[in-house]
């Protein structure tokens, strides 16, 4: 195929994916993801936690820049202004708002895949359209290209294979799930996006079908970088060769991986809960206190005014909890120097769990060969 980029003339092959098409020896993996269930802590969401991960182009680099206490400055109340940790706690909530909308929605269809391509790159005149232009995997250069997905006129019929494919109820639910992923990620159909739009489909998928709560496309990014990272490209694009092998254990794999992952993930929220557990038992403690706590799990930085705004107490009344729990030493007074002379309020027996899920997720490349 010859194209010309910006006065350029290219000759390459673009890859074309077979349509999806359900057959009897189709991927054997029954019971995939199955009674993966979380530890029930609060108001704390782990799919809403490991959103960062998961929302947008940047995610993995943002690691290095911006920490999760900055996130929870930025929603403490506080005016805590940090332009890179700022831009991630949108996209984290743009990420999360087309979660919760697809998981609501029984029918994809085109209108609901562009609108949440809208939402998830937004500030780009080309996003909420399919692409007009050729795109490509690798390389800064096409000729230097890993992989070249489909040219814009092919999308009309690869697409309404896709939504076709997708809204067959009738097929096997992992089937459906996972083949409509890898699918989408090979036919590319935006500008940008096309991974987290395909991460959040899935993910919304499985939540509202098995309750699921880790996106196992997480395993996907983390076991598609380093040395790991030629077994991730291989096994998205394994459906052009049909590796039937390779899809399943890839998958399978995926599976145990996050099964792993819970069970750090619940013995972090067990211990947590076991300390506050142990600073209440012999104090009386008041039902707004419990409330606190209760919120403390998804917002361990907290403010006086954000109490206030939050439950529609009163200042008196907000100041008496915060006073109770710090009391208990579940909260600790502290002056913030990213704000200069605010107090915030932290927990620090969560955000310790907090960190130990994420140095565990950070850490896991290394652990996988273990």
């Amino acid at each position: 195929m010859k194209i010309e980029i910006k006065g350029k003339c290219y000759i390459v092959e673009s890859k074309i994916p077979d349509l999806l098409i359900w057959k009897c020896s189709d991927l054997e993996v029954d019971s995939l993801f199955e009674n993966c269930t979380i530890e029930p802590c609060g108001e704390f969401d782990i799919s809403y936690f490991l959103a960062r991960y998961l929302c947008g182009n940047g995610n993995l680099i943002c690691l290095k820049h911006v920490t999760r206490k900055q996130l929870y400055l930025i929603s403490s109340g506080i005016g805590y202004s940090n332009p890179i940790a700022m831009k991630l706690k949108t996209q984290i909530d743009k990420y999360w708002s087309v979660h919760r909308s697809i998981s609501h929605i029984n029918i994809i269809d085109k209108k609901v895949l562009c609108i949440s391509n809208d939402l998830l790159v937004p500030n780009n005149s080309c996003t909420g359209t399919y692409k007009s232009n050729i795109n490509w995997l690798g390389k800064t250069t096409i000729n230097k290209s890993e992989h070249v997905f489909p040219s814009p006129e092919l999308l009309p019929k690869l697409m309404d294979n896709w939504f076709d494919f997708i809204n067959n109820f009738k097929l096997p639910d992992d089937i459906r799930e996972i083949r409509a992923y890898s699918q989408l990620l090979l036919i590319h159909p935006f500008d940008e996006g096309n991974g987290r739009l395909s991460r959040c489909i899935l993910g919304a998928n499985l939540k509202k079908r098995l309750n699921l709560d880790i996106n196992p496309a997480l395993y996907r990014l983390i076991s598609g970088t380093g040395r790991y990272k030629k077994s991730a490209i291989e096994a998205i694009f394994s459906f052009e060769a049909y590796d039937i092998a390779m899809l399943e254990k890839y998958w399978l794999d995926a599976d145990y991986w996050i099964r792993k992952f819970i069970q750090h993930i619940n013995s972090e929220l067990k211990s947590a809960k076991h300390d506050i557990s142990n600073a209440i038992s012999i104090n009386a403690i008041s039902h707004n206190s419990i409330t606190l706590i209760d919120y403390l799990w998804l917002q361990p930085i907290l403010s006086l005014s954000k109490v206030i705004d939050k439950f529609g107490w009163t200042t008196q009344k907000a100041s008496m909890v915060i006073a109770n729990l710090c009391r208990l030493s579940i909260l600790k007074r502290r002056t913030t120097h990213a704000v200069e002379g605010i107090i915030v309020y932290e927990c620090e027996i969560i955000l310790t769990a907090m960190a130990n899920i994420d140095d565990w997720l950070v850490h896991s490349i290394n652990t996988e060969s273990e």
